[in-house]
C-alpha cells in the first residue's frame, strides 16, 4: 500500500511538472507553439482524480499555473520584485477558477460534454475578465501563445485571441478524452477511440486549412492595393535606468532629431518616435507654444511632406475630484499628467494629441484610489508615474496622406480596444514603446508576437517604434517584414501599405467571452438545479 501512495505521488508530481514546462515552451518566445495543444491535459487528469481531495487538486493545479506564469514573465522581476511576486501569486489564483468550477461541479463522475462545455466556458469567461477588469491582465490568455504562427491563425479577424484559446482548450479536451479510453484498454471502447480520433484530426486540422485558405486570398488582395506610405521608425536605444531620466528633454530631443535627420529622406512621409520620446511637454492648452515643439518643427522645416508622431507627457489643469489628479505647488492647481501620443504634420504645423487610455494597474494609474495609502504599501511604481487618462482625445490622427491609429505600449495586449479605434476610419497603426525598463530580449519578443495578432485582427500594417528592446514593422497578416533589435542608436525605414478593410472582428469584438459568460451562467444553473433536485427529501 505505501509503494502504490508513493507511486502515485511521483505521477502526480510528473503531470504537474510536465504541464508547466509544456505551457512555458509553447509561449513566445521559445515557440515550440503546438505544445500548448495537450499542455492542460495532465491538469485535467489531476482535476478528475479520484484519489486526491479536492483541497490538494487546486494546490497541485495552483502550483504548476504558478510555475507557467514565473516562467513565461520572469523579466517582470527586473521592474520591482514585489509587484513581480504579487502579480505571480495572483494571476494563477485566477486562472485556476475554471478548474475550481469543474471540481465543484464534478464531483466523482466522469467528464462528459456538459462538463467540458462548462470548463471551456468557465475559462473563455475568466479570460473576457482579464480583459475587461480595473486589474485587467490578458498577457496570459492562451490565444496569445500562438502569435507567432501567424500562419495558422488568420482567421483571428473573425474571432480574436479568444478563439484560439477556444481552439486549444477544445483540443486539449479531446486529447484528454483519447488518452482515458487508451489508459481503460477496454476493446469495445475501439468505436469512441476512432470517433474521438477523426473529431481530434478534424478540429485540428480546420482551423489551419481555414488560415491558409484566407492568408492566399490575403495576398492576392494585396496585389491590388497601390497605396503606400514610407514610415521611418526611430530606435535610440536609452536605457531608463542610466540615460534616458537622466537627460534633459532638450537632450532627449536632439538624440531623437539625430536620428530622425540621418534616415529621413524626402519619400519618408510618417517619423515615428517611442513613448514618452519628449518628457514634459507643457500644458496641453498651451502645446503649440511649447519650445521643445518649435525646435522640432525648426530642425524638420525642410520636409514639408513629414508627419511625425511621438510619445510625450502633457499637462492639463483639473481639480481635485479627479482621482488621479497631481498638485502643482508652483501654480496653486490641481492637474492631470498623460502618457500621450501626438502627431504634429509639418504641411501646416497642426497638433493632433490622443492619451493612453489603458494604464498599466499601479505602475501608472491606481485602479483602487480608495484605498491608496493601502495599495502604496503593496506595489512600487518604478518610475514613480501617477498618470491619468483624457475624455476627449483624436483616437485617430489625420491628415492629407493617411488617417492613421497610434497605440501607446500596454494598450496593444487589448484587442477589441484596439479595433474600436481602428473601426474608427484608421488605415495603419503605429505602436510607440519604452522597452527600456525591463530591457530584456523575452519581454520585447512577447511585446512584438502580440503585436502580430493586432495587425491580423484589423488587416492593417503596424509599425513599432521602441525607445529599446524591438523596433519593427509587421504587415496585415501578422508577419515580421522587418526588424531592429540591436544595441544601437538607429532607425527603421519601411514601406506600408494602407487600407480601410473593416474586419468582422472589429464590429463584434470578444464576442466569444460573452457568449462563454451567458453560456456559464446557465451551466452553473442547471448543475445547481439538478444537484439540489437530486438531494433526498428529507
Amino acid at each position: 500500500m505505501r509503494f502504490i501512495v508513493i507511486d502515485t505521488r511521483i505521477i502526480t508530481a510528473f503531470l504537474l511538472l510536465f504541464s508547466s514546462v509544456m505551457l512555458v515552451l509553447s509561449w513566445p518566445p521559445i515557440n515550440l507553439t503546438y505544445l500548448i495543444f495537450f499542455s492542460l491535459v495532465p491538469l485535467i487528469f489531476i482535476c478528475e482524480s479520484s484519489e486526491l481531495s479536492a483541497k490538494i487538486k487546486l494546490i497541485l493545479i495552483y502550483i504548476a499555473l504558478l510555475l507557467f506564469n514565473i516562467g513565461t514573465t520572469y523579466w517582470i522581476y527586473k521592474l520591482v520584485l514585489t509587484n513581480g511576486i504579487i502579480l505571480h501569486l495572483v494571476v494563477p489564483a485566477i486562472q485556476i477558477i475554471p478548474f475550481l468550477i469543474l471540481i465543484l461541479f464534478n464531483g466523482k463522475g466522469r467528464m462528459n460534454y456538459l462538463k467540458s462545455l462548462l470548463f471551456i466556458c468557465t475559462w473563455l469567461s475568466v479570460e473576457y475578465l482579464q480583459i475587461n477588469w480595473k486589474l485587467a491582465y490578458p498577457f496570459l490568455n492562451f490565444g496569445n501563445s500562438l502569435a507567432s504562427q501567424a500562419i495558422i491563425i488568420q482567421w483571428y479577424e473573425y474571432t480574436g485571441v479568444l478563439g484560439g484559446s477556444l481552439w486549444i482548450l477544445v483540443v486539449n479536451m479531446v486529447i484528454y478524452k483519447i488518452l482515458t479510453i487508451l489508459i481503460s484498454s477496454q476493446g469495445r471502447q475501439n468505436k469512441k477511440l476512432i470517433k474521438y480520433s477523426i473529431a481530434l484530426a478534424i478540429i485540428f486540422s480546420t482551423p489551419i486549412f481555414i488560415s491558409f485558405v484566407i492568408y492566399n486570398n490575403i495576398i492576392k488582395s494585396e496585389n491590388h492595393n497601390s497605396r503606400t506610405v514610407v514610415v521611418l521608425a526611430v530606435h535610440p536605444n536609452l536605457d531608463c535606468y542610466n540615460e534616458k531620466y537622466n537627460k534633459s528633454p532638450e537632450e532627449l530631443v536632439d538624440d531623437h532629431l539625430k536620428i530622425t535627420l540621418n534616415g529621413i529622406t524626402d519619400s519618408t512621409v510618417y517619423v515615428l518616435w517611442p513613448e514618452n520620446a519628449i518628457v514634459g511637454i507643457g500644458w496641453y492648452s498651451e502645446m503649440h507654444k511649447s519650445k521643445l515643439l518649435k525646435k522640432i518643427i525648426k530642425e524638420l522645416e525642410d520636409f514639408k511632406n513629414i508627419k511625425l508622431i511621438t510619445g510625450a507627457t502633457v499637462y492639463e489643469l483639473s481639480d481635485s475630484k479627479d482621482v488621479n489628479a497631481n498638485f502643482s505647488t508652483k501654480v496653486n492647481q490641481w492637474f492631470n499628467t498623460y502618457n500621450s501620443a501626438i502627431q504634429i504634420d509639418l504641411s501646416n504645423n497642426s497638433i493632433s494629441h490622443r492619451t493612453k487610455e489603458k494604464l498599466v494597474p499601479f505602475e501608472e494609474s491606481n485602479p483602487f484610489p480608495k484605498f491608496k495609502k493601502l495599495t502604496a504599501m503593496l506595489f512600487q511604481s518604478l518610475g514613480k508615474f501617477n498618470f491619468s487618462s483624457r475624455k476627449y482625445n483624436d483616437r485617430v490622427f489625420q491628415s492629407d496622406k493617411a488617417n492613421t491609429v497610434t497605440l501607446i505600449c500596454y494598450e496593444l495586449l487589448f484587442g477589441e480596444y484596439v479595433s474600436s479605434l481602428v473601426k474608427q476610419g484608421g488605415e495603419a497603426v503605429f505602436v510607440i514603446l519604452n522597452e527600456g525598463w525591463y530591457d530584456n530580449a523575452t519581454a520585447s519578443s512577447q511585446f512584438m508576437y502580440y503585436t502580430c495578432l493586432r495587425a491580423i485582427e484589423n488587416r492593417k500594417s503596424i509599425v513599432r517604434s521602441s525607445n529599446k528592446g524591438i523596433t519593427c514593422m509587421i504587415d496585415s497578416k501578422g508577419e515580421i517584414q522587418t526588424i531592429i533589435a540591436n544595441d544601437d542608436k538607429s532607425f527603421l525605414q519601411a514601406t506600408i501599405k494602407l487600407n480601410k478593410t473593416k474586419t468582422f472582428y472589429m464590429y463584434f469584438g470578444d464576442y466569444l467571452g460573452k457568449i462563454a459568460s451567458i453560456l456559464l451562467f446557465l451551466l452553473i444553473g442547471y448543475y445547481g438545479i439538478k444537484r439540489y433536485i437530486s438531494q433526498p427529501v428529507k
